[in-house]
C-alpha cells in the first residue's frame, strides 16, 4: 500500500543523509572540545556574565545567564539530533516509510532552533535577553509540573514541592534585578523598563518572525502530521498518509536554514567560529535546491547579523577611502565566514 503514495525519496537521498550526518558529527565534536573552554572567555555570554569563577556564588543577573546557558545548550543538542533523525528516517534503507515519524522529528528540530533564535537574537538588549531566559525557564518548569500532577499523591508530592521551590527561587532572583513576573504557568516577565515577554513561547509567531507566512505554513504543516496525519492523506487522495517529494525538499530547506541560523547565533553566544560547519550546511542547502523542482525552494535569506556584515562590506567599499588590503582583511574575517 505504501508504494501507492507519491512519497519517493528512498534511493535519491543517500547523499543527503551522508552530508547531514557529517555536519552534525563535526558540530558535535566542535562543541564538546571547545565550548566548555570558550564560554567564559569569549563571545556574547562572556561579555554579559563578566567576572565569574565556576563554583562561586553568582549575582542575580549572572544566575539568570547561567540558567540561560543550560537552556540554550539543551535546545541546540535537541535541534541537531532531531534534525539528523528526521533526515535519517526520510532516507533510511528498506521499504517506503510513512512520513509521520520523520515529520514529528522535523517539527521538534524546528521548535528547538526557533527557541535558540528567539533567545539569542543579536539585536535585543541584555534586559530583554534575561527576560526571555526567565520566560523559557518558567515554561520548562510548568511542563515539569504537568508531568507530575496525574501521579498518586505519594509520588507527586516531593517533585511538585521541588518545582514550586524552583519557581519561587527564580522569582526572587528576578525581583533582585528589578524584573517582575505576572501569571502562573501562563503569563509574562517584565523588564525594569516594562518590556514584556510572554510565556509560553508561541511557535507560530516565532516562525513568522524569521520566515513570514512560509514559516507559519511549514510549522502548521508539520503540526498536522504530529496531531492529525490522516488529514493530509485525505487531502492528497491516497490510501495512507503521504507526503510528496516537493514538500519534503521545501520543509528540509527551511529546517536546514533554521539550523544554520541557530548555529550562527550560538557561535556568537559562545565565541566559536563555525566556518567548516557553515560550509557543510551550504552544501546541504545547495543539494536540496538541486533536487527540488524549480521554484519549490526560495533563496535563503540572510539573518540580521549576516545582513549587517554584508551591508558593512558594501558601505566600506562605496566610500572609496578604505585601503584595499584593509577591505580584504574585513572580507576574509567576517563576510566570507558567513558566505551564503
Amino acid at each position: 500500500m505504501a508504494n501507492q503514495t507519491p512519497y519517493r525519496l528512498r534511493i535519491t537521498n543517500r547523499r543527503l543523509r551522508i552530508l547531514v550526518k557529517r555536519m552534525v558529527r563535526m558540530w558535535g565534536a566542535h562543541l564538546r572540545q571547545l565550548a566548555p573552554k570558550a564560554m567564559l572567555t569569549r563571545g556574547r555570554f562572556s561579555r554579559l556574565i563578566g567576572e565569574y569563577t565556576p563554583g562561586s556564588a553568582p549575582n542575580p543577573r549572572q544566575e539568570i545567564l547561567i540558567e540561560g546557558a543550560y537552556i540554550v545548550d539543551a535546545a541546540m543538542a535537541h535541534a541537531l539530533l532531531s534534525y539528523e533523525g528526521s533526515v535519517r528516517l526520510l532516507t533510511s534503507k528498506g521499504g517506503q516509510p510513512l512520513p509521520w515519524s520523520s515529520m514529528v522529528l522535523a517539527r521538534t528540530a524546528l521548535e528547538a532552533t526557533l527557541r535558540v533564535l528567539w533567545l539569542l537574537d543579536p539585536i535585543i538588549s541584555e534586559d530583554l535577553l534575561l527576560a526571555r531566559i526567565a520566560a523559557s525557564a518558567f515554561e520548562e518548569l510548568e511542563e515539569s509540573r504537568k508531568l507530575h500532577i496525574d501521579l498518586p499523591d505519594e509520588l507527586r508530592r516531593e517533585p511538585l514541592a521541588q518545582i514550586q521551590e524552583r519557581v519561587q527561587g527564580l522569582i526572587l532572583v528576578l525581583e533582585a534585578s528589578e524584573f517582575s513576573v505576572y501569571g502562573d504557568g501562563r503569563g509574562y516577565v517584565a523588564t525594569p523598563s516594562n518590556e514584556r515577554v510572554a510565556f509560553p513561547l508561541v511557535m507560530v509567531d516565532a516562525s513568522k518572525r524569521w520566515w513570514g507566512q512560509r514559516g507559519v505554513h511549514t510549522y502548521r504543516w508539520l503540526s498536522g502530521f504530529t496531531h492529525a496525519g490522516s488529514a493530509n492523506a485525505r487531502h492528497l487522495k491516497v490510501p495512507v498518509a503521504a507526503i510528496d517529494s516537493a514538500s519534503v525538499y521545501a520543509i528540509l530547506a527551511l529546517l536546514t536554514d533554521s539550523v544554520w541560523k541557530s548555529i550562527d547565533s550560538y557561535s556568537m553566544w559562545i565565541g566559536i567560529p563555525n566556518g567548516m560547519v557553515r560550509r557543510k550546511l551550504a552544501r546541504i542547502y545547495a543539494y536540496l535546491k538541486q533536487k527540488a523542482p524549480e521554484g519549490v525552494i526560495q533563496e535563503r535569506q540572510p539573518s540580521e547579523i549576516e545582513s549587517m556584515f554584508l551591508g558593512m562590506e558594501g558601505a566600506l567599499s562605496e566610500t572609496g577611502i578604505v585601503h584595499p588590503k584593509t577591505l580584504k582583511k574585513f572580507r576574509d574575517r567576517y563576510v566570507r565566514r558567513i558566505d551564503i
